[in-house]
Parts: C-alpha cells; structure tokens; sequence
C-alpha cells in the first residue's frame, strides 16, 4: 500500500502512520455508524447504498450476524467483521459467512422483517431507531432519491418487497467480510468462491486500512478480489413492449387482459403516462399536473400489482377526509384492504383479485381523484 502524507498547519508534510482498530467491535461499530465508507461502487456502477437493519444477531450453535443490510432492490447483505490478527481472519471466517447465509436461506418475509424491527427498535441510529421495518425502508428510499423521483419510490417501495421475499427464498445474497488488513489467503479464497459459484451469492472482501497521526484520523477503504459478480438488478427503461411482453409472461391471460386495460384507459384519459425505470417490475404511473407539479396517481406493475399513491395526493394538498373516503370506496371492492393508516402512504393490491365490475369502480374512484386534485389548481 502507499503511504499516505498529510501537510500539517506549518505546510509540512507529515506520515500517517497505520494504526490498528482496538477491538472487532470498534470496526463493526465504524461500519455501523457509517456504512458509506464501504467502498459499495467498486462493485459496479449503478450499485445502491445500503441500510443497516441487523447487529449482532444471534445464529445458534454458529455465531452472531455482525451486520445485516439491504439496498433498494431488496438484495440482502451479510457483514462479518474480523482484525487481521484474528486467526478466524483466513479460512473459518470465510466458512462462518457461508454458515449465516445458509441460515438465512429459506426465511420468510415475515422473519426477516421480525429481525429488523427487534434492531430499529433498541440498536438503530437514532435517525432510525424506533421505526418499523418498512418505514425505515421507505425513509431511507427517500433519502437517496431525488425529490423529482417520486412515482419511484413508490415503484421501488412495492418492489422492495417482492425482491426481498425472492432474495431469502434462493439464498442469494452478497457475502462480506472487512478486515483492517487482508491476507494474500483470504483474498484467493474469496476470489475462487466468486468465479465459482455462479448466480447463487456473491461474496466480497474489502480491507479497512486505519492511519493515524495526532487527532487526523484516515480511512483507506478498498475491494479486494470481488472479480465482476453483480447480483443487484439493473435498471431498465420501459415501454409499453417491454410491459407487455413481461406482463403476459408473468401473469395469467385473464389478468394481463385487465392491466392492459387500464393501461389503455390511462393513456386515453391522461396527458402524462410515466414509463418506470424498475429493476425488475414494469411499470406505468398516471401523472396529472397539480399548481405547476406533476403529482401521480397510482403505478401499475407488470406483476399485477396496483399501488394507490396517497402520499402524492396527500402533498398535492387532497385532505385526510377526501383520502379516507377513496380507502373505504376502494375496500368495498374485491378481497381488498387498506388500514386507515395507509392513507399517508402507497398501498397496493392485486389485480387478480378484481372483477371486470371491479375494474370499472377503480377507474372511477380514480377519475373523482382526478377531479378532486384538479380543484386544487389555484388558477381554477
């Protein structure tokens, strides 16, 4: 590694000499407390960030999960903190990850969510800490997306869930271990693993190197021996082709029909049709222009799914009374509903579940949406 020089307030420049971390628990702790100084990116681009939603979880008869993370895709990230001169450091770390992993292989969405919420609720950082599950995802989706994108955090919202239940059910996961200073051992290891184990998992290495002179503190962050493996999905543009295509190959003839029907009724009777950018749903949003912003209506997903975009409505000005009452119109339909709750968020349900009755007082709840918000325009 090169050594590393700072200039100090007399304009000399002077070594950082490398230090080393106290404990495994003050390098779990760094991670915890600011995850972005893993060097994600290295893996590729387009690769989100990711929130912390486990510490310290007990595996029995295995050990305790350092960290458990997940990003915006719903692709779960296992963390195994170890100092170099642990002597877990080369082989049984690496058979230690492999352990939780396959531990974690088959959870239900429900267990997984059970395990964050016990973290947010007594070990989060204290932007998080008393959250449930889903609100912190849904806090964290927004912190890392533009104000201009928000017909895709509902999108990637609802998405994150179907992905994370796939994740847990095949196992696929992003193995990592940081080190404060990698072996020549461990970095073939996880190399091998990498180039052999196809789509399955993923697993990373990345070295924590620490300097230190006086009060300057630096962090050397680095990738070692993670090859080119991706297992998040990459966003896509969509069209209707693309929509139609996916939505015919994943639903049943019956339901695909109702979705294109709304799809067809959307583009007839709105201006705006947004196309989605999802890495692995298609999706359409009705948009319609409220005092100069686009506000959404609802997204339609090529998985028959339909979310019902309150939060849109709510910040275009529609009143809590005038959303509840599109949630109790929306609960005498079939096999759907909504908690009162939900009205301040993006609800979703199956199109499977609805009649072509059904289907036509969706389209009419959502037309007196329309109008609704189009009084709201102040030069009307």
């Amino acid at each position: 590694m090169a050594k590393l020089m700072i200039k100090d307030k007399n304009g000399k420049w002077q070594p950082l000499d490398e230090s080393i971390f106290t404990n495994e628990a003050e390098l779990q702790r760094l991670m915890l407390e600011n995850p972005e100084l893993i060097p994600i990116d290295d893996l590729g681009e387009d690769i989100p960030p990711m929130l912390v939603v486990g510490r310290e979880i007990n595996i029995p008869s295995i050990g305790y999960i350092d960290l458990l993370c997940v990003d915006e895709t719903g692709l779960v990230t296992v963390v195994e903190c170890k100092l170099n001169r642990n002597s877990e450091v080369k082989r049984k770390v690496v058979g230690q990850i492999l352990s939780y992993a396959a531990h974690l292989k088959g959870y239900s969405y429900f267990s997984f969510e059970e395990l964050a919420n016990n973290y947010l609720s007594s070990k989060a950082p204290k932007k998080y800490k008393g959250l449930t599950f889903l609100d912190a995802v849904e806090k964290f989706l927004k912190e890392n997306k533009n104000s201009e994108d928000e017909e895709e955090i509902s999108t990637d919202y609802e998405s994150f869930k179907r992905n994370l239940e796939e994740c847990l059910r095949l196992g696929k996961f992003r193995l990592l271990i940081i080190v404060d200073k990698v072996n020549n051992e461990l970095s073939k290891i996880v190399e091998y693993l990498n180039s052999s184990s196809g789509d399955a998992f993923a697993i990373h290495c990345c070295e924590m190197a620490y300097f230190k002179n006086g009060q300057t503190e630096v962090i050397a962050p680095r990738m070692i021996g993670f090859g080119t493996k991706i297992l998040t999905p990459q966003a896509k543009k969509w069209d209707r082709a693309k929509f139609e295509e996916d939505a015919i190959e994943r639903l049943a003839k019956e339901s695909a029909n109702k979705l294109f029907d709304i799809l067809t009724w959307s583009e007839n009777n709105f201006s705006d049709l947004v196309w989605g950018r999802g890495k692995v749903d298609g999706s359409f949003t009705p948009k319609m222009i409220v005092n100069g912003k686009l506000v959404s209506l609802f997204n339609a997903y090529t998985n028959g799914a339909l979310c019902i975009n309150f939060e849109s409505w709510k910040t275009a000005g529609l009143s809590e009374t005038q959303r509840e009452n599109v949630r109790v119109r929306l609960n005498d339909l079939s096999k759907i509903s909504i908690n009162k709750h939900q009205i301040n968020k993006y609800p979703s349900f199956s199109i499977n579940n609805l009649s072509s009755a059904d289907i036509t007082s969706f389209k009419e709840i959502i037309i007196d949406v329309a109008h609704q918000l189009s009084k709201l325009n102040k030069n009307v």
